[in-house]
């Protein structure tokens, strides 16, 4: 008799372990309790400390991320961690060599909307602002390939309201303002872009055919982004020369909450810290 019951505690304790093996090895928080408890009445305490180092590996794990490269003038690129490429107004720089899943246009001139500078993926979506702002008072929010876009406000004496738009994009858990080119506009002045909650803007400065660096800097603080970046620095006025894309003494000059200076060619991770 005391050998048959022997055996069968041996064989319970066996299952028990095959078991919280199985348990151990979800991240769902009932079954990892359920497995621990099994490993504590099996193995004692000394498991349940293993259990912990996994935990604090996991904890360590890098999170989704987007990629954003900055080419230039008002253009850049991000890559999401799945690997969705976005450009936001194609004009300047390098960096078009990665085939578009998503091209975003704020208006229509010619240093914004060059949008067979890439090659296009298969499925590939062009929203432009007559798109997300196809009437005077509305302003649209569309989804593609992952990538939520809100159209807002953008505007001044060389960018008609109604031809143009500002993007709030929500990509890898971040909130991204792509202002176009504007001056201050009243989605700014009323607390709607602050609203947000945004982690990275940019903002136009060359203060020709845009709002100046001062400007600019206010704007920023209007808006309220953990993390302020100065675009489209230098006027362009040669659809064919893309060769003046960057002013380091006017990103310098730029005093927006957060400011990230990028020169072209460089690469930021949008992470939420």
């Amino acid at each position: 008799m005391r050998a048959g019951r022997a055996n069968l505690l041996r064989i319970q304790n066996d299952l028990a372990g095959n078991a919280a093996t199985e348990l151990l090895r979800t991240d769902d928080p009932e079954n990892l309790a359920t497995g621990l408890g099994l490993v504590q009445g099996r193995y004692g305490g000394n498991l349940v400390q293993s259990k912990s180092r996994r935990n604090d590996l996991q904890s360590d794990r890098r999170p989704a991320m987007a990629q954003m490269l900055y080419q230039g003038h008002g253009s850049y690129r991000f890559v999401l961690d799945d690997g969705t490429v976005v450009y936001v107004d194609p004009f300047a720089g390098g960096g078009y060599d990665l085939p578009a899943d998503l091209i975003l246009v704020t208006h229509e001139h010619f240093d914004h909307n060059q949008v067979k500078k890439m090659p296009h993926a298969k499925g590939c979506d062009i929203f432009r602002a007559a798109d997300l702002h196809p009437s005077k008072k509305s302003y649209l929010t569309i989804e593609s390939h992952g990538v939520r876009v809100t159209a807002v406000q953008a505007c001044n004496k060389n960018h008609p309201v109604d031809k143009c738009v500002g993007m709030v994009l929500e990509l890898d858990g971040v909130k991204f303002y792509a202002s176009g080119d504007t001056s201050t506009t009243d989605d700014m002045r009323s607390g709607k872009l602050a609203g947000f909650a945004i982690d990275y803007a940019v903002y136009p400065g060359d203060g020709f055919y845009n709002m100046g660096i001062e400007e600019a800097s206010e704007c920023a603080k209007l808006v309220g982004a953990r993390h302020s970046i100065p675009v489209h620095l230098v006027p362009v006025d040669d659809p064919n020369d893309a060769s003046k894309l960057f002013s380091r003494e006017k990103a310098e000059a730029f005093t927006g909450p957060g400011r990230i200076i990028l020169a072209p060619g460089e690469t930021l991770e949008l992470g939420k810290q």
